[in-house]
């Protein structure tokens, strides 16, 4: 019976002490979010529209010089190899490695996202930077208020921004595949770059070498030359006005998915942000009331 009681009052003591770092853990994300959401939204207003318009005008002006390509698919020896591809998935490599040999620029996509890319990241980093403070000032503003015991505010971001390395390490693997590379983070250019270049490729053999596009990129071109993929198989099928129809829709085709890419890689980047604060308010509030009480 003595046990008994003992177990209980340990239990509610547990209990009690659970509940006062859950009821710390919610005022510090309540207090954090608003900070949160209005970097998430500016960031969505600011850089996925202006990188799809320069994603379009690229497009464009590549596909200005396609008559190489247009070209080879319409020789008769292409036609029957490719009549001979079965499956629209297949049909539509053949056509993208074509499309990767014969136009110039072509090879350079995803070098160019790449550079597209580079340009935001670091941006995004300042971006959290200034965020980080923010929320700092805040929870440093409400342990006063709380007559809390003094938070030094310089190492929150110290303590946060290696939480969402975590979980862009973890996306960019999954993405390009990666089981084993030693020193990732040592090798990291920009945590706002990595995280947006989070996304699977697509790899082409293209001349004896390997060219690498992001698969939103070959997406929007099977959607673009999806009725070609069977057209082709006809032998006196002429391509050469319906191809020049479907380049012009190229550039705004791929503009817009890439501008849809980069809102959903950065959705994923807020939703990594916003697990790094909460973890790093348990962490405080464990660090303040242990199991069974107030750490002194």
């Amino acid at each position: 019976m003595g046990s008994g009681v003992v177990a209980s009052a340990v239990g509610g003591l547990w209990y009690r002490c659970s509940r006062t770092r859950g009821k710390i853990v919610d005022k510090l994300v309540e207090n954090a979010r608003p900070v949160l959401d209005q970097h998430a939204l500016s960031e969505q207003e600011l850089y996925p529209a202006a990188a799809a318009e320069k994603m379009r005008v690229y497009f464009d002006h590549i596909c200005l010089n396609t008559a190489e390509f247009i070209g080879e698919i319409n020789e008769p020896e292409f036609r029957r190899k490719f009549n001979k591809i079965h499956g629209a998935d297949r049909r539509h490599h053949e056509l993208m490695t074509a499309f990767c040999r014969r136009v110039p620029g072509a090879i350079l996509i995803g070098e160019q996202i790449h550079n597209f890319l580079s340009e935001i990241g670091p941006k995004l980093d300042q971006d959290w930077n200034q965020c980080c403070r923010e929320i700092a000032t805040r929870w440093e503003f409400w342990f006063r208020r709380e007559n809390q015991p003094l938070w030094d505010a310089a190492e929150f971001s110290k303590r946060v921004t290696p939480l969402v390395e975590v979980q862009v390490e973890q996306a960019a693997r999954r993405a390009h595949r990666i089981t084993d590379e030693p020193g990732w983070r040592e090798q990291l250019r920009s945590l706002g770059t990595e995280a947006l270049e989070a996304c699977e490729d697509v790899s082409f053999e293209v001349g004896g070498r390997t060219v690498q596009i992001p698969e939103f990129v070959v997406a929007a071109s099977r959607r673009v030359f999806g009725k070609v993929l069977e057209l082709l198989g006809d032998p006196k099928w002429d391509c050469q006005q319906a191809m020049t129809e479907r380049f012009a829709a190229l550039g705004r085709q791929t503009g817009a998915d890439f501008e849809k890419e980069l809102r959903r890689r950065l959705n994923n980047l807020h939703s990594w942000r916003e697990q790094a604060v909460r973890t790093a308010a348990e962490q405080h509030a464990a660090d303040r009331i242990g199991f069974f009480g107030e750490r002194g």
